[in-house]
């Protein structure tokens, strides 16, 4: 299991530690297969539901991601053993469509029928909010490093790998919004 966007970086980075994996896995496996996973729609989930009673959802900028939820990151891996054909394979899991902040926010209005609106905010701004939530820092670098990525545009990317392994469609963010929060 790896990340989208993995490429060669320099710690500390939460990317070095996928790249590192997938070339020592590259190296010394004689058949590998490697599953690059998008941003889970459980992980923003969560982090909705620590902002609900805001209204609000805050972002560094247009972060467009393909959220992929965990199920179908699951039944993709199964595909690849249940499968031949993967060895020297790299798939990219990702959820069926690239959702915007402002389509994040919709759907998550939709979803609990009332207005939600996405806030762009600085990297300092979310910094000392996650400081001053009482987060500690490694989680604050953290987590200001995925939300960098998603600007940057790691999670931006959309394909057929998880229904080509799984035989089935990935689910929605909205879908996920839905059953995380009932």
């Amino acid at each position: 299991m790896s990340a989208a966007g993995t490429h060669e970086e320099v710690a500390p980075s939460l990317g070095e530690a996928y790249w590192a994996g997938e070339q020592a896995l590259i190296a010394t496996a004689s058949r590998w297969t490697i599953l690059r996973m998008n941003y889970y729609a459980e992980s923003m989930a969560e982090e909705i539901k620590m902002s609900l009673g805001t209204g609000v959802l805050a972002g560094l900028g247009e972060e467009r991601v393909a959220y992929v939820s965990r199920d179908d990151v699951a039944a993709a891996a199964a595909g690849v053993l249940l499968s031949d054909g993967h060895a020297g394979a790299t798939y990219n899991l990702t959820g069926p469509a690239v959702i915007t902040g402002e389509e994040r926010a919709a759907a998550l209005s939709e979803v609990l029928q009332q207005s939600v609106n996405y806030v762009r905010i600085t990297v300092e701004q979310l910094r000392a909010g996650l400081v001053q939530a009482g987060l500690p820092e490694p989680i604050v670098d953290a987590l200001t490093e995925i939300k960098t990525t998603f600007v940057e545009g790691k999670f931006d990317i959309v394909t057929g790998d998880v229904e080509r392994l799984s035989g089935r469609a990935p689910k929605s963010l909205r879908a996920v919004l839905v059953a995380e929060l009932a």
